[in-house]
């Protein structure tokens, strides 16, 4: 009697661990099956179900799932829910290089300068070992941004001193609102650190009444929060022998060259 009931111990067991589970239904589809709304049959009435089959896969909505796991809705946007505060309109589902998902923005983002707009700055061609602020700023939210700038270098009117030598003028940008003269030596400290690779300059060469400085550079505001930026421009080089000059209205958005746009390649 003993031997006879530890053999039907043993059959129950095995047949209960190769058993299929179902909640609120008899009739599992799977290895584990919940029919929320108790009113499946077959391949029916299934939108309400979840189900587990016997390759792991899970299937929400259906009960022959497809993939690891498979998702049906008859709603658009009723399949899938991630709110981890990367959540927005229109944002696209992204991943790391480790497959961890997050919600970015998609579609092409730009942000203007702040143009100061006085056409009384002026910039002396002795201005080598400093910068000087423009007063213009750049204010930009988190993410990565590609800065294309252009402006008009031009002599300053009425002409003094005529221009008689080549020159390299350059620009760049400085953390923070700074007011417009304000002069700040040519040192690491000066440019902003969130300036990505080498590149921390846009700069042009040139000789006569106008021509024009045109580069891009790569910010990167880390923080989560928006920030500003100044246009600073300066650090000019010449022939050390030519008499001086000024450049006028540089950086002041008075020309119709002049432009900083910044456009948001990454999140």
């Amino acid at each position: 009697m003993k031997k006879s009931s530890l053999i039907l111990l043993i059959f129950l067991a095995v047949t209960a661990l190769k058993a299929q589970v179902g909640v609120n239904t008899e009739s599992p589809q799977g290895v584990f099956h919940i029919d929320a709304a108790r009113n499946t049959s077959g391949n029916t009435n299934v939108a309400d179900d979840v189900v587990v089959d016997a390759q792991g896969r899970v299937g929400v909505g259906t009960n022959n799932p497809q993939t690891k796991v498979d998702i049906r809705s008859s709603t658009q946007g009723g399949g899938f829910r991630l709110q981890d505060g990367s959540q927005a309109d229109g944002r696209v589902l992204t991943s790391d290089a480790s497959g961890n998902a997050k919600w970015r923005s998609h579609g092409i983002q730009t942000v203007n300068a702040v143009w100061n707009g006085d056409s009384t700055f002026v910039i002396a061609d002795t201005t080598t070992q400093f910068f000087l602020s423009t007063g213009t700023t750049l204010t930009l939210p988190s993410g990565r941004w590609l800065v294309q700038v252009a402006f008009l270098v031009a002599h300053k009117y009425p002409i003094t001193n005529p221009m008689t030598s080549p020159y390299w003028i350059r620009s760049s940008f400085t953390d923070g609102i700074v007011p417009m003269g304000t002069r700040m030596p040519v040192t690491t400290a000066t440019y902003t650190s969130d300036f990505e690779g080498n590149n921390r300059l846009v700069a042009g060469v040139g000789y006569g009444l106008y021509n024009t400085a045109v580069g891009s550079v790569v910010l990167n505001n880390a923080t989560n929060a928006n920030k500003t930026y100044t246009f600073i421009v300066g650090n000019v080089n010449k022939l050390t022998t030519a008499p001086a000059f000024e450049f006028g209205r540089i950086g002041q958005g008075l020309w119709l060259e002049d432009n900083i746009t910044a456009i948001k390649i990454q999140d």
